[in-house]
C-alpha cells in the first residue's frame, strides 16, 4: 500500500439518503452518509451485511432500481450528480466514474467474448476503430496479469476462472482511465491466494491510470492492506471514519472496537477467546430513532436510545470522527456485548450430560489411510463410455485423536469437501481405509453405516440449503432422533439442544427463514448434536457469516468441544479461523496433503512453498504490520484434477521447481523440523506465519 499525499478532492457525498419502496413498507437503507475521496486515495467502506455500503456506492454511480428514492448531495469535481439527466450521467459513468462488481460472472455478458466487452466500453467513450479498441482490450488484459492476453481476448466468460473473470472486470473498469474506481467486494468469493492477486492487480491498475479507489469490503484485514482511510458503516449510517492508522490503533466507536475484537487473527496465538458482537442489526423497515447500535452496546444509556448519535471530531486528529455519545477513550476488548433484544449469547452453555459410549479403542478416534476418490468422465454417447477420471482425492492419510481439532485447509478445488464426504461415506471412496474407533467404515453395509453415523455427524457450509424450509426448527432437530429410534422425550431434548446452542427453546415452532444466518448455523449444530456424536465434521461452517456472527459460532464450537469432549474435522479456506480453532493442520493441494503437523509448528515454521504462499496471502488487521509483510504471490490457477501435473502437483505454480519435481512425487515426511512436508526442497519460513521477511534453509 502506498501513502496518500494528494489532497485534491474528486468526489464528495453529503447527507446521502436512500429509501426503497417495497410491499412491506419503506426500507431506509442509507440514512445520512457523508464521505469524500481525494485524488489517488484509497477509501475503504466496511461494516456488516445490510449496513448500506453497496447501496451508497450504487447511488453514487446512479445504478439503483426505479423503486429507490435518493436525496442528499453527490458531487464529482464540484458537479452535482443527483438530478443530472441520464444521458449526461452515462457520459461520466465508465469514464470518470467506474465500477468493479462483486460477481463478475453475472456482470459479464455470457454470449460476448471478454475482449469484445472491454472494447465496447472503450468505444462508447473514445473515438476508436474496432481494431484499435480490440488492441486496447488486449493491452488492458495484459496489464491486469492475464496470461496470453492475445488468446484470452477472444475467450468467453465461462472459459475463464473466477480470478481471471475478476481481472477482466478490472480491465474493463480502467479502460477509460477513470478518476474514481469503485470496487464492490471484489475478493469476497475468491480464495485467499486469488484475493491477494486481485488486490495486487487493483493497486497496480489504480496507479497505472491514477485513479482514486473506493473499496467496499467486510474484511478489515483487506482494509489494513490496501486503504488510506476507512469509513465504518452501521445500519445505514457512518459510525466512525479516519485514517486506517487512527481507526485501527484507537477505535472510538464500540462497534468498530467490537469488529476488531471479533476477528480471528493470524498473528494471535491459539487459545485467545474471540469477542462476538451479540444480537443483530436492526430492521431497516423501522430503524431505531436513537443510536441504532444501542441495543447491542454494553455502554448504551437512555440518551443513546432516544437521540441519534452526534458526529463530532474526536481524538488527536480532526479527521478521526465517531458517531457515538460515549466514544471509547482507548482501544480495549469490550468483553461480552450484552444484547438487550432478547437473543441468547451461547456463552453459558446449558447443562447436558454427554452420553457414555462404549469402551474406547486404543489409537486415534478417526484414521484415514491412502484414501482415493476418482470421479469418472464419461462420453456423451448413449453408451456413456468412460473417457477419463477426475482425481479429487489421491492417497490421503490423516489421523485425529479424541478431543482434538484437525483443520483441513486449501484452495477451492483441492478436494477438502470431497475428502470429508468420503469419510462419512456420503460419497463412496474409490479405495483406501477409514477407521472410526477401530471400525473399518468402508466395509460396512448401508445399515451398519447408518448406525455409525450416530457418532459421526456433519455441519454444512450453507445452513439455509441444509435445513428443510417446510419443517419447523423443532422438527428439524428431532428428525435424527426419530430416524435412529432414540427412546427419549424428543420435545424436551429439542429444548435442551436449542438452549445449548444459545437459542430460546420457545422458538422451536419457527421456520428456518425466520432466523438470521448465524442463528441458522446454530440450528444446524444443534441438529448435529442431537444424537450425541463423538466426531463432528464441519465443512466451512463460518465462511458465509459476518465476522461478528462468526466469532459467536467459533466460541460456541470451542465451548461444546470442552464440555462434551467432541472431536472436530474443520474444513476451511480461512487460515486465520483454522489457526484459532485447530490443534493440528493439514494443508491440501489438488487432492494431496502437502504439509501437516501441529498448528503452532505449521504456522510459525511453514516449509512447503504452497503453505507459505497461503499464509502470506492472509491479510492481518494491522496497517503497520501489513506494510512490512513479505508477499508470496502465486501465479495462475490450480491445475485441473482431470489432468493433474506429474510428480509434485504444485510444481506448475512453484518458483522453486526443478526437473526432479516433474519426475517424482515427493513423500510426506519430516525433514527434521517437527512436522511433515511433501516437498523435494523444503525451506522453513522463519517468523509468525511469514510475518517476518527472513528465511533459512532446512
Amino acid at each position: 500500500m502506498t501513502e496518500h499525499n494528494d489532497a485534491t478532492e474528486i468526489l464528495r457525498v453529503r447527507d446521502l439518503r436512500v429509501d426503497f419502496s417495497t410491499t412491506d413498507g419503506v426500507v431506509q437503507a442509507v440514512r445520512g452518509v457523508d464521505f469524500e475521496v481525494a485524488a489517488g486515495e484509497v477509501l475503504a467502506i466496511a461494516g456488516e451485511s445490510g449496513a448500506g455500503k453497496s447501496v451508497s456506492v450504487m447511488a453514487t454511480m446512479g445504478l439503483l432500481p426505479s423503486n429507490a428514492k435518493v436525496s442528499g448531495s453527490i458531487r464529482y469535481r464540484g458537479q452535482e450528480l443527483l438530478g443530472m439527466p441520464e444521458k449526461s450521467l452515462e457520459c461520466l459513468r465508465g469514464s470518470a466514474l467506474s465500477m468493479v462488481f462483486q460477481d463478475p460472472m453475472t456482470s459479464l455478458n455470457p454470449v460476448m467474448a471478454v475482449g469484445a466487452q472491454i472494447a465496447e466500453a472503450v468505444r462508447v467513450h473514445q473515438r476508436l476503430k474496432r481494431q484499435q479498441a480490440t488492441q486496447r482490450a488486449t493491452e488492458l488484459l495484459d496489464l491486469v496479469g492475464i496470461a496470453d492476453a492475445k488468446r484470452s481476448v477472444h475467450s468467453f466468460p465461462h472459459e475463464l476462472s473466477g480470478g481471471m473473470r475478476q481481472r477482466a472486470m478490472i480491465a474493463m473498469a480502467i479502460a477509460n482511465n477513470p478518476d474514481v474506481l469503485i470496487a464492490d467486494e471484489p475478493t469476497t468469493a475468491l480464495d485467499v491466494t486469488i484475493q491477494a492477486q486481485i488486490l495486487d492487480v487493483l493497486e497496480r491498475a489504480r496507479q497505472a491510470v491514477g485513479s482514486a479507489l473506493v473499496l467496499i469490503t467486510h474484511d478489515l484485514g483487506v482494509v489494513a492492506r490496501t486503504a488510506h482511510r476507512l469509513l465504518v458503516m452501521y445500519a445505514g449510517r457512518g459510525a466512525e471514519s479516519g485514517s486506517v492508522d487512527e481507526v485501527f490503533s484507537r477505535p472510538n466507536h464500540p462497534y468498530t472496537a467490537g469488529l476488531l475484537a471479533a476477528i480471528p487473527r493470524l498473528d494471535t496465538p491459539r487459545g485467545q477467546r474471540l469477542v462476538p458482537i451479540e444480537g443483530s442489526p436492526p430492521s431497516m423497515l423501522s430503524p431505531p430513532s436513537g443510536c441504532a447500535f444501542a441495543p447491542r452496546c454494553s455502554r448504551a444509556t437512555e440518551t443513546c436510545a432516544q437521540d441519534p448519535s452526534p458526529v463530532p471530531a474526536t481524538g488527536a486528529s480532526p479527521t478521526h470522527r465517531c458517531a457515538c455519545h460515549h466514544p471509547l477513550s482507548e482501544w480495549q476488548p469490550l468483553g461480552s456485548l450484552a444484547a438487550s433484544n432478547g437473543k441468547r449469547t451461547g456463552e453459558e452453555l446449558a447443562p447436558l450430560a454427554p452420553v457414555e459410549h462404549e469402551t474406547e479403542q486404543p489409537g486415534p478416534i478417526l484414521a484415514v489411510s491412502d484414501l482415493v476418490k476418482h470421479f469418472p468422465i464419461t462420453s456423451r454417447s448413449p453408451l456413456r463410455r468412460v473417457r477419463g477420471a477426475i482425481s479429487a482425492v489421491s492417497g490421503v492419510s490423516l489421523r485425529i485423536d479424541k478431543g482434538d481439532t484437525l483443520g483441513l485447509v486449501g484452495e477451492s478445488g483441492s478436494g477438502k469437501s470431497t475428502l470429508a464426504r468420503c469419510i462419512l461415506r456420503l460419497i463412496e471412496p474409490t479405495s483406501g481405509s477409514v477407521k472410526f474407533n477401530g471400525t473399518e467404515l468402508t466395509e460396512l453395509t448401508r445399515k451398519q453405516m447408518r448406525q455409525q453415523r450416530r457418532f459421526l455427524q456433519v455441519v454444512f457450509q450453507d445452513p439455509m440449503a441444509s435445513l428443510d424450509p417446510r419443517m419447523t426448527v423443532a422438527s428439524i432437530i428431532a428428525e435424527p432422533l426419530k430416524i435412529h429410534r432414540v427412546k427419549n422425550d424428543s420435545s424436551s431434548r429439542v429444548e435442551e439442544l436449542l438452549e445449548l446452542v444459545g437459542l430460546y427453546p420457545q422458538h422451536g415452532n419457527r421456520y428456518p427463514h425466520e432466523f438470521s444466518g448465524g442463528q441458522r448455523q446454530r440450528i444446524g449444530i444443534a441438529r448435529a448434536l442431537a444424537l450425541r456424536p463423538e466426531v463432528l465434521i464441519l465443512d466451512e461452517p463460518v465462511s458465509a457469516l459476518d465476522v461478528s456472527i462468526q466469532a459467536g459460532i467459533l466460541n460456541l464450537l470451542e465451548d461444546l468441544q470442552h464440555q462434551f469432549g467432541l472431536t472436530y474435522l474443520f474444513v476451511a479456506h480461512d487460515l486465520s479461523v483454522v489457526r484459532h480453532i485447530s490443534d493440528h493442520v493439514a494443508v491440501m493441494y489438488l487432492g494431496r496433503i502437502v504439509e501437516a503437523g501441529r498448528s503452532d509448528q505449521v504456522y510459525t515454521t511453514p516449509a512447503h512453498p504452497y503453505t507459505q504462499a497461503l499464509l502470506s496471502a492472509v491479510p492481518i488487521p494491522d496497517p503497520q504490520r501489513e506494510r512490512h509483510r513479505q508477499r508470496i504471490l502465486l501465479h495462475g490457477d490450480i491445475a485441473s484434477p482431470a489432468n493433474p501435473p506429474s510428480g509434485c502437483r504444485f510444481r506448475t505454480r512453484c518458483a522453486k521447481a526443478e526437473p526432479i519435481c516433474a519426475e517424482t512425487q515427493p513423500p510426506l515426511s519430516d525433514p527434521g523440523i517437527g512436522h511433515e512436508v511433501a516437498c523435494h526442497f523444503p525451506e522453513v519460513l522463519v517468523g509468525d506465519g511469514g510475518l517476518e521477511p527472513s528465511t533459512s534453509a532446512v
